[in-house]
């Protein structure tokens, strides 16, 4: 619910202004349709923080500050260098020789950060840090990845100049030298030789610690889908959680036409609440009366760009604004690490991570301009020599997947409601790192503890939930992509040559066509016979990007170079 921007000057500066400015960008985190608490200023001779829309969950204690929650009691997680704390959380925390801005074990919540020769400054939002500076230096790294991902990609930003803080770890300011260092934990994926009894107890001990370990959520909602995770985090609850366990609230979302699927998320969601006792609701994610544009500027205010996954947020984020002015603190997700699905090639692995390449989409061949870009991934990202398959994949979930797309999905309800995941505790995270491939993969010790909480109601077989190549193939965002990339600003971007070939393979389909051609694929899908699907899967040597999907993309890019480039403007109008 609150977003941070946390600044310290090596020498003494004037206050006022200094909170002015900090306020004046703090509350411009905010979206423009809630009643909002003022917003949080910190003063001292050299440190300034800002906190817009404060809440009660915030942990302050004078310069020190930490957003999100600990599934811990720990009394020194605002001493530096000392210990990460258990949690889903940001902190930042200062003595009279060091500031520290942590991240916690798998970066669930993104902090980014600037230092020069008399400036520190850290915040959850880069666009609060560009407009501090008063003016944007673009990273051009970020084109490839977001056409070949939809997200900012694995090690840049929109500003050339800032950083993010690494996941299980923290940036370190030594105030006397005025040097920054990092400190990372390394993530180590070590199979233990244990009974599978003894495998088993550890990760039932793990779960049931966590989840004892959550308490005070009584204006807090668990969303519930039709699969095994949101079920699962429910069922903890209800065993181990000090909360009143009578009082549970449950939401659900996805298409309208979602309600009429007997084996979709809705209603099996629908079923587990009842079988439950928790109080239920339904938020449907279609398009609003609001303009589309207006959905998108919402869209990218909110989550900064750096993440294209619009389509649950298709009804101008009303899910989020109606549980806010319910008085609804927080969301509790079942985002996990239990082990992904089996995968047979390292392609699929990559596709599956959000990871790939734009020289793995064969139809992108055919752009100059994209061919051009230079694009490489991180040498840690790459699967290492005696690493399996499932290893890597499952690494890469926990090294990539969750701290850069999964934390920007997270940003985009920051500005409603806080957000945590009690699956992603260190304590289940280590037991999950000791595993044998075979007992993460498809879920499978998890899955086999959790037979023995489960009720009566079936799984669903199918996502209640929109995806983005069908929402970006409908005629008023089509029409919205191609007025943004015939615009001049595009031009100053992107070549003009590129932009209008992109638009030329736009396509518009209609409600009827979406329906038709997703069921034919279901159907196609379920016919072939398992092997040949593995044979399909292991032989496969590229991709095909939609090419809608890449000019929602383009327009992602533009827009968001215009917002930050317009800030130095305003910060001079002020």
């Amino acid at each position: 619910m609150s977003k941070i921007l946390y600044v310290y000057f090596r020498n003494p500066c004037e206050d006022s202004s200094q909170n002015r400015k900090i306020k004046s960008i703090c509350d411009n985190f905010n979206p423009d349709d809630i009643n909002l608490a003022p917003t949080l200023l910190f003063t001292s001779e050299k440190n300034f923080y800002g906190v817009s829309n404060p809440t009660k969950n915030l942990k302050t204690d004078g310069a020190n500050i930490l957003l999100g929650k600990l599934f811990d009691k720990t009394e020194n997680w605002d001493k530096p260098v000392l210990e990460y704390p258990d949690g889903n959380y940001a902190i930042f925390r200062s003595d009279g020789d060091k500031i520290e801005v942590v991240c916690d074990n798998l970066g669930t919540r993104c902090v980014w950060y600037y230092f020069n020769n008399e400036i520190f400054i850290a915040s959850t939002s880069q666009r609060g840090i560009i407009e501090f500076l008063g003016d944007f230096q673009f990273d051009k790294s970020v084109i490839p990845w977001i056409i070949s991902t939809g997200s900012l990609g694995p090690s840049s930003s929109w500003d050339k100049r800032i950083k993010k803080v690494p996941a299980d770890g923290s940036v370190i300011i030594d105030k006397t030298k005025w040097e920054l260092y990092s400190k990372v934990n390394p993530v180590k994926f070590e199979p233990q030789k244990l009974a599978y009894k003894e495998q088993k107890n550890k990760l039932l001990d793990a779960l049931a610690s966590t989840f004892k370990s959550i308490k005070d959520i009584d204006n807090w909602n668990i969303t519930l889908s039709g699969g095994h995770d949101s079920r699962a985090i429910l069922l903890l609850l209800k065993k181990f959680s000090r909360s009143n366990r009578d009082k549970f609230k449950t939401i659900t979302w996805g298409e309208k036409n979602a309600i009429n699927d007997e084996m979709g998320d809705v209603l099996i969601a629908q079923k587990v609440a009842r079988k439950l006792n928790t109080r239920h609701l339904f938020f449907p994610t279609e398009l609003t009366n609001e303009n589309v544009n207006e959905i998108v500027e919402k869209f990218l205010k909110n989550g900064e760009g750096r993440i294209d996954h619009i389509a649950g947020y298709l009804d101008g984020f009303l899910i989020w604004k109606n549980l806010y002015e319910n008085g609804v603190e927080g969301i509790i997700r079942g985002d996990e690490v239990f082990g992904y699905n089996k995968i047979f090639s390292p392609l699929i692995v990559n596709s599956f991570m959000g990871l790939t390449l734009c020289s793995e989409f064969s139809n992108l061949k055919k752009y100059d301009f994209i061919q051009n870009l230079e694009q490489e991934k991180p040498n840690y990202l790459l699967q290492q020599n005696n690493e399996s398959i499932h290893t890597w994949r499952d690494r890469i979930f926990h090294q990539y997947r969750i701290p850069y797309i999964q934390s920007a999905l997270a940003d985009l309800k920051f500005a409603y409601v806080e957000q945590i995941n009690p699956f992603l505790s260190r304590k289940i995270v280590n037991v999950m790192r000791a595993l044998p491939d075979d007992l993460r993969t498809n879920k499978k010790l998890f899955k086999q503890i959790m037979t023995q909480l489960d009720i009566d109601v079936p799984y669903a077989k199918r996502d209640s939930n929109g995806l983005v190549v069908n929402i970006v193939k409908q005629k008023n965002m089509v029409d919205l992509i191609k007025k943004e990339l015939s615009s001049h600003y595009a031009k100053t971007i992107f070549p003009e040559g590129f932009l209008t070939q992109v638009i030329k393979n736009l396509k518009v389909e209609n409600g009827k066509e979406k329906i038709r051609n997703k069921n034919i694929l279901k159907l196609i899908k379920q016919s072939l016979p398992i092997n040949f699907k593995k044979f399909l899967s292991r032989n496969r040597t590229s991709l095909i990007l939609d090419e809608n999907v890449l000019g929602f993309r383009i327009l992602i890019i533009c827009k968001m170079h215009k917002k930050l480039n317009k800030l130095k403007d305003e910060r001079v109008s002020n």
